[in-house]
């Protein structure tokens, strides 16, 4: 097995969110760096390795801003606009820093895709993203694009709710999440700035085919749980939003992971990681009881 090459970065890494994401890639970081900030709106207590910076307070942040790793987790908010360029945007310009921006393969249209694809989203939420993109771009010139798959990991992933008793599945012939842990998204984004790769874009997806019927099958009849129920996305119960992720079946791959990069997946196959935290949830709920 391949292991994947870390270099200290010898720079701050400063992380714009403290979700899901960002939290694990500063848990990461601190195998990359001495020096971690955290920017949130609700920061935690400073630990011996991670420092918390309140996103609101703009004197203190900006201090910290100059000659770093920068990376942005934050979505777009209600308005459509990117919270953390609204804020820190023009003295972003004024810094010799480096940044990433965590965006969302939703920018691509139908198809098998690599970075070089021409991007078509025609879901509101893609164009959205397409154009935030660019806004980073213009915004400040040393800036990698990491258009991610469905993010998941411990605490997100569909066996939640199945083991909660929604046996329902929601599905659609041939269609394909494409997904990445959130542990293989870290390391695939700080290896990019540690490896100093010279591609400012990156598709980020575990490269594999598992539809989300297909990979709860497995993991209920591994461990004998009740099986799911297929149902089909336009019969489904859901927001138009959650079927619009129906409409388009797109599959996307990396040049830039397998070329440059190297990377070797901590979690390439998505039923065997699907099963490993369903195991460890049922664990966790077990010692609860006891």
């Amino acid at each position: 097995m391949k292991v994947n090459k870390i270099n200290n970065l010898n720079k701050k890494i400063i992380i714009f969110g403290n979700g899901f994401s960002g939290s694990c890639l500063a848990t990461h970081a601190i195998k990359f760096s001495s020096e971690i900030f955290v920017i949130s709106r609700t920061p935690n207590k400073n630990t011996k390795d991670i420092s918390y910076l309140d996103f609101n307070d703009f004197e203190k942040v900006s201090k910290h801003l100059d000659d770093a790793i920068i990376i942005s987790t934050a979505p777009p908010e209600n308005n459509y606009q990117d919270p953390i360029l609204l804020k820190y945007g023009t003295y972003f310009k004024t810094i010799n820093s480096a940044f990433g921006y965590i965006s969302s393969t939703s920018v691509y249209g139908e198809g098998t895709l690599y970075e070089n694809s021409i991007t078509k989203p025609n879901s509101s939420r893609g164009k959205n993203r397409l154009l935030i993109e660019r806004e980073w771009v213009n915004h400040v010139k040393n800036v990698k694009i990491f258009r991610s798959g469905g993010i998941y990991g411990k605490n997100r992933h569909p066996m939640i709710k199945f083991l909660n008793g929604k046996l329902e599945v929601v599905t659609k012939f041939a269609h394909y999440a494409n997904r990445i842990h959130v542990k293989d998204l870290s390391e695939i984004i700080l290896l990019s700035f540690a490896n100093n790769i010279p591609s400012k874009l990156i598709n980020v997806t575990d490269q594999n085919n598992v539809s989300a019927l297909d990979a709860i099958e497995f993991v209920t009849k591994e461990l004998n749980l009740s099986q799911p129920k297929p149902i089909h996305y336009k019969d489904a119960n859901i927001s138009e939003m959650a079927k619009s992720f129906f409409e388009t079946s797109r599959i996307i791959r990396s040049n830039v992971i397998k070329k440059e990069i190297a990377y070797d997946y901590l979690y390439p196959d998505y039923k065997l990681a699907l099963l490993e935290l369903t195991k460890e949830l049922l664990d966790h709920r077990k010692d609860i009881k006891n």
